[in-house]
């Protein structure tokens, strides 16, 4: 639900605090399950959502489901790239941010 609302119309910035509280949550979750897909979704919507790339936070519960799983990852990178052309170079620079924590935090 938080993760929901902290995409929606009348997401905050507090919101998004409170998902990076609750991402541990996600590794208990089965990705490759049907109900799934909704969390999926609202993930994706983070993704590209300025309150998750602007916020400290939000970057790193993005960089945190990066390194979750293969197929999440790929998905979520298709999503990034395809806002790449309409972004502001200070979002680039974020989602490099993004990239390079999720890319730590494999290896």
């Amino acid at each position: 639900y938080l993760l929901m609302r902290s995409v929606g119309d009348k997401g905050k910035l507090s919101d998004v605090k409170r998902v990076h509280g609750m991402r541990e949550g996600l590794l208990h979750i089965e990705i490759g399950d049907e109900s799934f897909r909704s969390v999926q979704e609202s993930i994706m919507r983070a993704s590209i959502h300025p309150h998750f790339i602007l916020n400290d936070d939000g970057r790193r519960f993005l960089s945190f489901v990066l390194s979750l799983d293969a197929p999440l990852t790929r998905l979520m990178h298709r999503t990034i790239k395809s806002q790449i052309p309409l972004c502001r170079s200070s979002m680039l620079s974020q989602y490099g941010e993004v990239y390079h924590a999720a890319w730590k935090r494999s290896s």
